[in-house]
């Protein structure tokens, strides 16, 4: 089924969230698969339930994996197999650690994103930890970061938990792309991008995300490419850039 058809019969029912979901749609594959660190809860306060949306509308077949289990073989992570184009991962709607602890750094108690308020369903710095994860398992695989946690952390940054300065979240999570800030137009336009490079290379399974480049960008929302950061990187690291001599 063409994107368009599917496209206009995306329906009100909730997002796919397991295999069983899945099959109930006819699909015999997913196009994308979002990774979260909230609870599934079809409302537009959770940004993870907004992004699927916004992706379903476009006629791409979407699947929620809610706050996987990190800790066990990573069964979670395998569920729904492997995407068409790309992984989406976020931690939330609240940056992880401060989400897990106070600003004294005393471990919270509750989680409100979580069912019955309980903690522990997400890690530390669960977008770092998601990404690699889904770059081990499916290497060939793009993965995009969203959310709040990956906006704060696209660039340098003061780490107040570990007391360090870290490089952007897109060098240690590994992922290929950053949306930040209001996320929907950009993603839109990436999902609008890779139907025409799809109808245009349709042998081609995975995107080549380096020609979003010259997309437009926002001051307040845009797209960073994991591959423009880790040159800025490695010039600092090798003493080329300013910054390094400064």
């Amino acid at each position: 089924m063409h994107y368009d058809q599917r496209k206009a019969k995306t329906t009100q029912r909730l997002a796919a969230y397991n295999q069983k979901e899945v099959e109930a749609r006819g699909w015999d594959e997913l196009d994308v698969i979002i990774v979260s660190g909230d609870a599934y809860v079809d409302h537009p306060t959770f940004g993870t339930a907004v992004i699927g949306r916004i992706i379903e509308s476009e006629g791409f077949r979407v699947a929620i994996i809610p706050q996987p289990n990190w800790k066990d073989d990573l069964r979670d992570f395998k569920k729904l197999g492997k995407p068409k184009y790309f992984f989406g991962v976020t931690a939330g709607c609240m940056d992880s650690m401060v989400n897990h602890y106070t600003a004294n750094k005393r471990l919270r108690s509750t989680d409100g994103y979580t069912p019955g308020g309980q903690a522990g369903f997400r890690p530390d710095y669960a977008t770092i930890v998601y990404s690699n994860i889904l770059k081990e398992i499916y290497p060939d695989v793009p993965v995009l970061l969203g959310g709040i946690e990956a906006s704060l952390r696209r660039v340098t940054h003061y780490d107040y938990w570990s007391d360090k300065l870290k490089p952007s979240i897109l060098v240690d999570s590994k992922a290929d792309m950053l949306v930040y800030g209001m996320g929907e137009q950009p993603l839109r336009q990436i999902l609008k991008l890779v139907k025409k490079v799809c109808r245009l290379h349709l042998s081609k399974i995975s995107i080549r995300f380096l020609t979003l480049r010259k997309m437009s960008q926002n001051p307040k929302s845009g797209i960073l490419f994991r591959w423009s950061v880790t040159r800025y990187v490695s010039k600092i690291k090798s003493n080329t850039h300013p910054i390094s001599r400064s």
